[in-house]
């Protein structure tokens, strides 16, 4: 358990409290400005003049204002102006479909948003709510010490374990469930986090994961505030590696997509100069690196080998939105491949008999917002339930062995309910069946069995009405649209990227339910060599 009389009321007041404490360290980098260093005095005043715009707008203590944006300083900056006014921040993810937003808007109950104009003007006749026209003064001074006491003085006159943060979970069973979290599990999980991976005021990490997700949200924003080092923020992989080679980071948060992506750059890197896939590894990330960290989903132990062999064994941790989200991470200098290493401090495990992972602690959330049903379903006695099966080794590391629901977790972080899908899917002329896929892709996939006689006759050849005559490229082009108009309410993530025909019939009597639901597992196995294609 972390000792209470080193935990700031919030992750705003940390942040105020360096800015008290050192006001002219460097904490962020803004490469966009020709790599211009501010400081955390700085930062703080920015805070300050976020506050004003949005007190301006009306909101009170406890009302829900939403950002849409993308990673940036004025995310940050919005979010530790929320906690400093008590304001639960809704984040939303800007790419995610402007339909799905609407939504996310509605269900929240957000009285403000802030991010882009045009994205705004285009929902604003579906939904009531104030337009924060604010922009981030980047020629500011320091904050005075006057308006630091003031902030300070507001940030802690909140409730530690009030709502703070309105996070999405990856909607795997629909519109995305608002997860709430309280500033005390933000603040207890990002200092849990620090003690498995210890960081420091001389570190620089290099971000590129989403802060408006919890992974991010904890192990770059959180763990960045409270240990005081610097930030700079990637747009995208191009510019991530050209950051990278030019900033030189000690701190690397990956998902294993991005993982994947490195070392297929690398390989290429490494058969262009005629050096070794390690020396590229280390090249393209700038050579300074001491902390690779990866997390979202599994990372297979073949992409952990290699990044070993390359002197950056990555830490591997698990987590989910719900606890804040790290629950297990593998200890700095203590990394094993295909584990997920102990419990972080503050944090009680237990495995009941189906080896389903439960959860007790200081980053249990407080509940999904407005479903007190599927907040009872998940949390029994202050234990929450994961729906992921563990096994633990002498040693006490934990090991993911697999999910004791069907979810489908891709390797960008997202997470796709496959019954979803197909079920959305099921109502399509054209398909007699579909099997969604994707476990460790960066993509959700389809297999897909042909409803023959329900297909037009333009889309056969020759005449006849058959699999094999079926003109396959047409057909997956007209079916994908259908998909596409199927699925336009979900986020992007979950439409599928890949179709492949099957042309051998399902043995309904084997995979396939009663209820005409697959045996999932049986299923996989079964189309294993087809899965493998896409």
């Amino acid at each position: 358990m972390v000792p209470e009389p080193f935990l700031p009321p919030n992750v705003a007041a940390a942040l105020l409290n360096l800015a008290q404490r050192q006001p002219a360290s460097p904490a962020f980098l803004n490469w966009q400005a020709g790599t211009q260093s501010f400081c955390w005095g700085q930062i703080a005043q920015w805070v300050a003049s976020a506050c004003q715009s949005i007190e301006r707008t009306g909101v009170r203590s406890g009302d829900h204002i939403a950002s849409v944006i993308v990673n940036s300083a004025e995310w940050f900056v919005y979010d530790c102006a929320a906690q400093v006014l008590g304001l639960v921040h809704v984040a939303i993810d800007a790419r995610w479909s402007a339909k799905v937003i609407v939504q996310l808007l509605r269900d929240s109950h957000a009285k403000l948003m802030f991010g882009d104009r045009i994205l705004f003007q285009n929902i604003a006749p579906e939904i009531s709510i104030v337009f924060l026209d604010w922009c981030l003064p980047w020629d500011s001074d320091a904050a005075s010490p006057q308006c630091l006491d003031q902030l300070l003085e507001q940030s802690h006159a909140h409730d530690p374990q009030s709502a703070a943060q309105l996070l999405f979970t990856s909607g795997t069973t629909g519109t995305p469930k608002g997860v709430l979290l309280s500033h005390r599990n933000l603040v207890t999980n990002a200092m849990a986090k620090l003690d498995a991976a210890p960081q420091d005021a001389t570190d620089l990490r290099l971000n590129l994961l989403p802060f408006c997700h919890a992974y991010a949200r904890t192990c770059e924003l959180s763990t960045w505030v409270l240990s005081g080092g610097k930030l700079a923020i990637a747009t995208n992989w191009h510019n991530f590696l050209t950051l990278a080679q030019t900033l030189q980071p000690t701190l690397i948060n990956l998902v294993p997509f991005w993982v994947q992506r490195l070392v297929q750059d690398a390989t290429a890197h490494a058969a262009a100069a005629h050096g070794t896939l390690a020396e590229s590894i280390q090249e393209l990330l700038g050579g300074r690196v001491r902390l690779l960290q990866v997390g979202g989903a599994a990372l297979p132990e073949g992409l952990w080998s290699t990044l070993a062999a390359a002197g950056l064994p990555p830490l591997q941790g698990y987590g989910l939105t719900e606890a804040s989200p790290v629950v297990c991470s593998n200890r700095a200098g203590k990394q094993r491949a295909g584990t997920i290493g102990h419990a972080v401090a503050g944090v009680e495990l237990k495995i009941d008999a189906e080896q389903q992972l439960w959860v007790r602690g200081d980053g249990v959330m407080l509940g999904y917002y407005r479903d007190e049903a599927a907040t009872q379903a998940k949390i029994q006695a202050g234990w929450l339930a994961t729906g992921d099966l563990v096994a633990q080794a002498a040693d006490g590391h934990l090991r993911v062995i697999g999910r004791k629901s069907a979810i489908i977790a891709l390797s960008t972080g997202f997470k796709v309910s496959p019954e979803l899908i197909e079920s959305r899917l099921g109502s399509l002329d054209w398909l007699e069946h579909c099997l969604a896929v994707g476990e460790g892709k960066p993509y959700l996939a389809l297999l897909v069995w042909p409803a023959v006689e329900q297909i037009p006759n333009a889309f056969f050849r020759d005449g006849r009405r058959h699999v094999q005559t079926l003109d396959v490229e047409a057909w997956e082009t007209a079916l994908a649209e259908q998909i596409a108009v199927e699925l336009a309410d979900l986020p992007p993530f979950m439409w599928p990227r890949r179709l492949r025909l099957m042309t051998s019939p399902v043995d309904g009597s084997r995979l396939v339910n009663a209820k005409g639901q697959w045996l999932r597992q049986l299923a996989l196995q079964a189309f294993s060599e087809d899965i493998e294609q896409l």
